[in-house]
């Protein structure tokens, strides 16, 4: 497990690295920082981004542009394939069984969809498998696309106009 968590530590330094040498460049730069957002969302947004920033490696725009962007494809291609796998799961014996509960609870989901998806997006641990249920549940494919690409632009602009001025001291 410890060798795993090794790699995957060597993998993000690799994107930082690439992040960091591209700052010539801002549209690669932007893309190794969307890329990386994608796969390691909270630990690029909230620990690598806001320092680069600080730094003047790493602009503010590009950083907005690729830290709303890695985020929010992020966000749909959690929900989609598994609203997609949905339609073959309906042919379950159980699922067909319990099928007036996936509804209700889609029906619940989809009246609390705005709240859920601004607290998932700020609670670590909930998000993947608030997004999943999501997909299981069919939630409404246009508000879940919209609360969603509301909290990725949220929490992009706190990550790229509020967090640099807390990473500032520490880096003086």
């Amino acid at each position: 497990m410890l060798e795993l968590f090794a790699s995957s530590a060597s993998v993000l330094d690799g994107w930082i690295e690439m992040i960091r040498t591209t700052s010539e460049y801002p549209l690669i730069q932007g893309w190794f920082t969307a890329i990386a957002t994608f796969f390691f969302e909270n630990v690029v947004c909230w620990t690598i981004v806001p320092p680069l920033i600080s730094e003047g490696i790493l602009s503010a725009t590009v950083a907005l542009q690729s830290t709303f962007w890695g985020v929010f494809i992020g966000d749909l291609l959690m929900y989609l394939p598994v609203r997609f796998a949905m339609r073959y799961m309906a042919r379950i014996k159980w699922v067909q069984n319990h099928q007036f509960s996936f509804e209700a609870c889609g029906k619940f989901f989809d009246r609390h969809l705005g709240k859920t998806m601004f607290i998932i997006r700020f609670t670590p641990g909930i998000r993947t498998p608030a997004l999943l249920a999501a997909g299981m549940l069919k939630v409404n494919f246009f508000l879940y696309t919209l609360f969603s690409a509301l909290s990725c632009l949220l929490q992009s602009l706190i990550v790229v106009y509020l967090m640099p001025s807390v990473f500032r001291p520490a880096l003086a």
